[in-house]
């Protein structure tokens, strides 16, 4: 696991965690999140992505569930898996919801198929997001608290600074997290309770523990130049 990986997973569980208590201090939310993996075909693209937000839409809301089926029976069933008409559900189900939380990790990973370069691809994924924002801002800029709103959409992206993504996001705020002295040490901390959550489960011995621990936060590399984009409505 990969140390952008390990800091959005605990975003990700924090946000899971105030979901299923009801988010006393605040109203409901939805919450959606997809982690790209260059070596996997079904976690690479603007297809998948979508996909995998639709699922977890669906299964989070059975409102949401009614909605996306009546659309799907009404379209054209050759491009039923379309990004056009995929990319229309997902900002149908968007749409709905007064308050939202999209992550989205290791974008710098998405490769898209063979028809378009990385660079494409990453774009592509950016331009959808950055068109969610702007569709929730009444004036379309970018600045928190431009004008009244009932809703609220929070997305975070993470991801390698590969040239790319700082060019794309520089408008929006960015948490350089590998600069930061603590970083590593967050990493293994973050280690260390899985590791031990591991052994407890399957019983494995102190030695694999402590190896598991070792190769992961050596791996990680301090986060290899680790970007947190942050792009938000009021």
């Amino acid at each position: 696991m990969s140390g952008k990986t390990i800091l959005t997973s605990r975003v990700v569980q924090r946000l899971q965690q105030l979901r299923e208590r009801g988010n006393a201090n605040g109203p409901p939310f939805l919450l959606l999140y997809f982690f790209f993996k260059h070596h996997q075909p079904d976690k690479r693209g603007f297809v998948p992505m979508l996909l995998s937000l639709l699922a977890q839409a669906v299964f989070q809301d059975e409102v949401l569930l009614d909605l996306v089926y009546q659309r799907c029976i009404r379209a054209d069933q050759n491009k039923i898996r379309s990004a056009s008409l995929l990319r229309e559900l997902a900002e149908l189900v968007l749409e709905a919801q007064t308050t939202c939380f999209v992550v989205v990790d290791a974008l710098d990973e998405c490769a898209g198929d063979q028809s378009v370069t990385a660079e494409d691809a990453q774009g592509q994924v950016i331009d959808w997001l950055e068109s969610l924002i702007s569709a929730s801002q009444p004036s379309g800029d970018h600045e928190a608290g431009s004008g009244p709103n009932d809703r609220c959409m929070r997305l975070l992206i993470s991801g390698q600074r590969n040239g790319v993504l700082e060019e794309r996001l520089r408008h929006w705020p960015t948490v350089q997290v590998d600069s930061s002295l603590s970083h590593m040490d967050d990493i293994k901390s973050y280690c260390e309770a899985e590791s031990l959550r591991i052994q407890k489960k399957f019983g494995a011995l102190e030695d694999v523990r402590r190896d598991i621990v070792g190769r992961v936060t050596s791996t990680a590399k301090g986060g290899c130049q680790i970007g947190l984009y942050i792009l938000l409505t009021n």
